[in-house]
């Protein structure tokens, strides 16, 4: 948990870092990356000023992901994607903001997963995924789409020893 200071007020989070796009702990598109940063700038700064003071604000605050800034062809783009969601929030109060920012998270396919980094016998690298829906493998370079998922109704039997994680499934499909 992080306890951060916005605007006087204590904040607190369930996420290890206060923006987990930013840190990578949660996966989205590009246009969803900017209406979020446009809901923690109406949530920090209230109602839309100008575009100078949303620039240096932008400047302040880690909301644009690194890999989201070196994917697009400038810095002012992203920003001025970001200043035509943030235009379209005001009159928004600062819980509703936060409110919808959380409900726009809640329903990113990588939300409520923490990754784990594993290899198999073959020593084939994965991402092992543990959710309130059960435990699901990941190829390593897509966390979005599990490979194969087992729901916690069918697991029993997890065990970790000497560095070996193992799962005993049972049910219809092994």
């Amino acid at each position: 948990m992080v306890v951060c200071r916005l605007d006087g007020v204590m904040c607190w989070t369930m996420f290890p870092c206060p923006v987990p796009l930013t840190c990578n702990q949660i996966e989205s598109d590009v246009d969803t990356v900017f209406e979020l940063a446009a809901h923690v700038l109406q949530a920090t700064n209230g109602d839309f000023v100008s575009d100078e003071e949303t620039r240096e604000e932008l400047k302040k605050l880690p909301v644009i992901p690194t890999s989201t800034l070196k994917a697009h062809p400038s810095i002012g783009f992203c920003e001025d994607r970001v200043i035509q969601h943030y235009q379209k929030l005001s009159g928004s109060s600062r819980g509703l903001a936060i409110v919808n920012y959380m409900t726009i998270v809640e329903h990113l396919p990588t939300y409520g997963i923490h990754y784990y980094n594993v290899k198999d016998k073959k020593d084939i690298p994965w991402w092992l995924g543990i959710s309130p829906k059960g435990i699901a493998v990941y190829d390593k370079n897509d966390k979005t789409t599990p490979r194969r998922l087992f729901t916690w109704k069918h697991l029993e039997n997890l065990y970790y020893r000497d560095k070996k994680f193992s799962i005993e499934v049972h049910g219809p499909k092994r």
